[in-house]
């Protein structure tokens, strides 16, 4: 396995549902329909991918992903996250802490009310002359790029959206509260906007996007 890979997958989320562990299905049966099928979905299609990358059994992935928390491996296996879109789930990998997000491209949004509410200053004045397509595609950007970040910190949007500022030449964002400096790198695949979050400089020869 080489170190310096950054695997990504894509499944859509009508694909048929993997396998997951009991305790797994314990906990989606005590969700609603429509959050047991995405606990479900997500479940499945993170131990599928892992145990094709890693040469594991899927049930024998040691994954720890309770609804609304961060997920988590044992046995030093690394780190992974996932996200969903309307119509697809991404799932990242990394041996370093990761975070990675992924929204449809042409999500309606209302980018003013979204920057003014979420973006600190620094970023606001980077949207203060785009108009129309281009200001929803920044605000869109931005948003699934702190999100990511918020991934790999394990914070909430509350309190750490507002916190962190990007630098586009660098690929680097800036928590203020707690200092933190982490890198991100953003793509357009098809129709969707996906961003990660690392310790490590991602680099666009490392990915490798596994589409199902």
């Amino acid at each position: 396995m080489t170190t310096s890979v950054l695997p990504i997958w894509l499944f859509p989320v009508n694909s048929p549902l993997k396998e997951i562990s009991y305790n797994e299905n314990q906990i989606a049966k005590s969700l609603s329909s429509k959050r047991s099928h995405q606990y479900k979905h997500a479940r499945g299609y993170v131990r599928f991918a892992l145990s094709q990358y890693l040469k594991i059994d899927p049930l024998d992935i040691p994954l720890q992903a309770y609804p609304g928390e961060a997920p988590k491996l044992d046995k030093e296996l690394g780190y992974v996250s996932f996200s969903h879109a309307i119509d697809a789930l991404i799932i990242g990998w990394s041996q370093t802490k990761l975070g990675i997000d992924i929204e449809r491209s042409d999500r309606v949004i209302s980018p003013h009310r979204i920057a003014k509410r979420f973006f600190n200053i620094k970023d606001l004045q980077h949207i203060n002359n785009l108009k129309g397509d281009d200001l929803i595609s920044e605000v869109l950007n931005q948003w699934v790029i702190k999100e990511s970040l918020i991934k790999w910190q394990r914070g909430t949007i509350a309190r750490d959206l507002k916190q962190w500022s990007l630098d586009y030449n660098k690929n680097l964002a800036h928590h203020k509260e707690l200092d933190l400096e982490v890198n991100f790198y953003k793509i357009n695949y098809g129709k969707w906007t996906i961003a990660l979050s690392s310790n490590k400089k991602i680099e666009k020869n490392n990915l490798i996007v596994c589409i199902n």
